[in-house]
């Protein structure tokens, strides 16, 4: 046990202090690893500096290979030579940079990466060489060159994973954003110049074609969401250009001619006008480059600044800390050490001794008290005085709350923005497009569960620009892993090739009944992987264990139709049941919308009896929300209405 007084008040400043410099190296050393974090950052931006600029000149020779190929040889021969060596260039002094770069100080899977990219770099003398032979397709010739660019381009995407300041994340995913968006005008370059070589789209090349614009669009938007004001006045400054007007009316006419072909159109100047649009934008790549070198640099500065004032501010502190416990910890051992020795003096029968001490504290009141005591033990030896504390009354305080006498709560009616996706429940998005002259409205809807999603009815192929648009903004391509198609009607099933080119991953499904699924399959030239709900127990579950049930519905309005039921939110997604014409439409009914349901269904719905099976089957239901392919939203106040209506209503009217 410490017995010591002085080491007990020792003990109780030291560890404060211990604690206070083991918190101020924590945060020192936060700061330093800022300040390595962004030196990190600055090293890998430069690597991709070397990359890019390889990459922009592996693009022009992939556009170049795509028109050799598309000509059997006859057209960019001499061109694609000279354009071969702009690219050993830039392998070089990549190479060169690399010797003193160690991919693996970034962590595993970076050094990986990097691994790879290098390895299928060095393969490209050999593709060359079956390039110049024609022993190789134009599409084979594509996909080696693009998985190469993609490769190089996940090495950059890699930046914002070692960096920790948001500030530089956000610069390096919209950096990232542009450098894709270039990446699927490259594309659109080689893409274009094999079909105006060849005068004509092959097979699947017009919708790969429509894909690789519309990701272009949707990296280059969501490069402007995030870009600065300067960058984005940059960029659109050099969408000006000529060379964009020429692009866009030489794309127009691949897009008008493409089911006929003859063109008519010499590849080279498709290629020659897109060269200029992709230099255009390599300028602005090195404009966000510049931008983002600018503010790494400033980061790492402010970190640096932060940290010497940090340290000086702390060095103060503790100095005053240290200094104030010291002459704290004296003003009572010192006080305490003449009490204990007055004591001793007293114990030894002097009772004329007092204690000398002239502090204004605890202490100087407990020495005056002292030397009260030694006088009144002289007076009489015999007898003690009990010193008593008189107690003291304590008050209760009561205290009131103050409450309002009356509250209102106002609803002030919600305005929504229909260019932008609208969340009608938790996760669940309505991301149709709104056409305020449509009596025939179409909604999509998308749910969203962690990491993966379900997109429901994905719309007609007019509409998808604005659906893609609005589905993408929340969720990347890649998670999307299932597309629920109710029915087999082309309004809500003629953008699924478009979907599958985007979205491109192998363990996409499609949704739906298997009698509805013989006609969806006609819809794309691609494979459709189909998902029976009536295969699977009528159930569909999330990674997360989140349930979607499947409801029954033929012949409402077509055979193999369904209904999906989400158990988390309680909403029914009822295809076109419960739909209407809307002539003014709202994104939510009102109590007019019944009357609006009913020209509705009696043209398009059979018969009385199918509708009642129907009926039957969602009754079990706890339904919050109804949210139909048609018409509007039905929340939950306006449910069981909507039910009764349908049992009302007449059907088959159009048989007549």
């Amino acid at each position: 046990m410490i017995s010591s007084i002085k080491t007990k008040i020792l003990i109780l400043v030291i560890l404060p202090l211990l604690a206070s410099v083991y918190f101020i190296a924590l945060e020192i050393g936060n700061k330093r690893e800022m300040i390595f974090n962004t030196e990190k950052v600055k090293e890998l931006v430069n690597f991709s500096i070397k990359s890019n600029s390889l990459i922009h000149e592996i693009q022009t020779e992939r556009g170049m290979t795509n028109g050799f190929i598309g000509s059997n040889g006859k057209e960019f021969k001499n061109e694609l030579i000279a354009q071969r060596i702009a690219v050993d260039a830039k392998k070089k002094e990549l190479e060169n940079f690399l010797i003193n770069f160690q991919p693996e100080k970034f962590g595993v899977k970076f050094n990986d990466k990097f691994n790879t990219t290098i390895l299928k770099l060095n393969k490209i003398e050999k593709h060359r060489e079956k390039v110049s032979s024609l022993a190789i397709s134009g599409e084979e010739s594509l996909g080696f060159y693009t998985e190469l660019i993609n490769l190089i381009l996940d090495n950059t995407s890699y930046v914002s994973k070692v960096n920790s300041n948001q500030e530089i994340t956000l610069f390096i995913e919209d950096y990232v954003n542009f450098l894709k968006g270039k990446e699927y005008t490259g594309l659109e370059r080689a893409m274009g110049t094999k079909a105006f070589s060849q005068n004509k789209f092959e097979k699947n090349d017009y919708n790969k074609f429509l894909s690789v614009i519309t990701s272009q669009d949707i990296y280059f938007n969501n490069f402007k969401k995030f870009a600065t004001e300067e960058q984005i006045k940059f960029f659109d400054g050099k969408m000006l250009d000529q060379s964009f007007v020429l692009t866009k009316n030489l794309r127009n006419i691949l897009l008008e001619k493409s089911s006929e072909g003859n063109f008519r159109i010499n590849p080279k100047n498709w290629f020659d006008a897109m060269t200029i649009r992709m230099d255009l934008l390599k300028n602005v790549e090195n404009k966000i480059v510049d931008d983002l070198i600018i503010a790494a640099d400033g980061i790492n500065k402010k970190v640096r600044k932060d940290l010497l004032l940090f340290l000086s501010i702390e060095a103060i502190v503790l100095i005053i800390v240290l200094i104030s416990s010291i002459l704290i910890i004296l003003s009572i051992i010192r006080p305490i050490k003449k009490l204990q020795k007055g004591i001793e003096i007293i114990s030894s029968g002097n009772l004329d001794f007092q204690v000398d001490i002239k502090n204004k504290d605890e202490m100087g009141l407990l020495a005056d008290s002292f030397n009260k005591m030694t006088i009144d033990l002289k007076k009489s030896k015999l007898k003690l005085k009990e010193f008593t504390r008189r107690p003291q009354d304590l008050e209760n305080l009561q205290i009131s709350d103050y409450l309002p006498n009356s509250a209102k709560i106002m609803d002030i009616g919600a305005q929504y923005n229909y260019n932008d996706a609208i969340e009608v429940a938790p996760g669940i998005f309505w991301v149709g497009f709104y056409d305020k002259d449509a009596i025939f409205s179409c909604n999509p809807y998308l749910i969203v569960d962690g990491e993966e999603a379900v997109l429901i009815d994905g719309g007609s192929l007019g509409h998808f620009p604005f659906v893609a648009r609005k589905v993408f903004s929340i969720i990347e391509p890649s998670k999307i892993k299932n597309l629920i198609l109710h029915h087999m009607d082309p309004d809500l099933c003629a953008s699924l090739p478009l979907f599958q080119n985007i979205i491109n991953q192998p363990d996409f499904k499609v949704i739906s009944h298997r009698r509805a699924s013989v006609l969806i399959a006609y819809y794309s030239q691609e494979k459709v992987n189909f998902y029976y709900p009536e295969e699977n127990n009528n159930i569909f579950r999330f990674s997360s264990g989140r349930i979607l049930r499947f409801i029954p519905a033929h012949y409402l309005h077509t055979p193999g139709t369904i209904n999906t039921y989400d158990e988390k939110t309680k909403t029914l997604f009822s295809s076109d049941i419960f739909g209407a014409f809307t002539p003014k439409w709202e994104l939510y009914a009102d109590k007019t919308y019944f009357e609006k349901m009913r020209k509705f269904h009696e043209n398009y719905m059979p018969s009385k009896e199918i509708m009642a099976q129907y009926l039957e089957r969602i009754k079990k239901l706890d339904i919050k929300m109804i949210c139909s392919q048609h018409g509007s939203i039905i929340k939950e106040n306006f449910v069981a209405l909507a039910i009764k209506a349908l049992e009302n209503f007449e059907y088959g009217k159009y048989m007549e």
